[in-house]
């Protein structure tokens, strides 16, 4: 255990009789206990609490008739037992949320692959610009976008940069444990929000990329 819970006014109610050195070794066999989450050992109980005088090692005896009990193992403490049966559940559990986790975005990641492409079959045609769909400008109003895309970025000319099919499956590649057109959706709506703060051509990219990037690193 990295940490355990240390309340003040338990700990000053059940130590107040004790001398500097008892509660000094008191301390110490504690953070021993938690560090090794197993009881004291009774050859060990001096070096684990670095008792070495006299008064010291005294020290050390006193507190272990008092707030230990000789058991399995060496000398245990019932409360320090429950806080590491209780710390140790925790742990299983978080594995366990953790490994669940890791098999949902698995699961996610494998039906996003299988998802059709939407890519215009460009064989026999070209598409008409006049048959697509016309998307949000800057502004709120619909617009052409600027050329055929999965998304459109708002630019600081008021123009909008298109994310191309094979840009949002490179930004898949890259970021598995996202949502790629959700994730196209909320920079397209943070820039339609914020006009004064829109990028340029050349630095939209850059922006997306760091966009999914701190995304990614708070994704579970």
């Amino acid at each position: 255990m990295n940490f355990y819970k240390h309340h003040l006014g338990d700990y000053d109610g059940h130590t107040a009789h004790l001398s500097w050195d008892e509660d000094m070794a008191y301390t110490r066999l504690l953070r021993a206990y938690y560090r090794r989450e197993e009881p004291i050992p009774p050859s060990e109980a001096y070096r684990l609490a670095r008792a070495s005088s006299k008064a010291q090692r005294a020290a050390v005896d006193s507190v272990l008739r008092e707030f230990f009990a000789q058991g399995e193992g060496g000398w245990r403490n019932k409360r320090a037992d429950e806080e590491i049966a209780a710390y140790l559940a925790q742990a299983e559990t978080n594995r366990r949320i953790a490994r669940e986790r890791t098999v949902q975005r698995s699961v996610h990641v494998a039906s996003t692959k299988r998802l059709p492409s939407h890519k215009p079959d460009t064989r026999s045609h070209k598409p008409e610009e006049s048959k697509s769909t016309p998307v949000a400008s800057g502004d709120g109003s619909p617009s052409a976008g600027n050329g055929t895309g999965v998304a459109y970025i708002p630019l600081n000319d008021g123009s909008e940069h298109p994310i191309s099919q094979a840009d949002a499956d490179e930004l898949g590649k890259l970021y598995p444990a996202l949502d790629v057109l959700q994730t196209l959706r909320e920079i397209r709506g943070w820039n339609i929000a914020n006009p004064t703060r829109r990028k340029t051509k050349s630095g939209v990219m850059r922006h997306v990329n760091s966009w999914f990037s701190k995304e990614q690193n708070k994704a579970p």
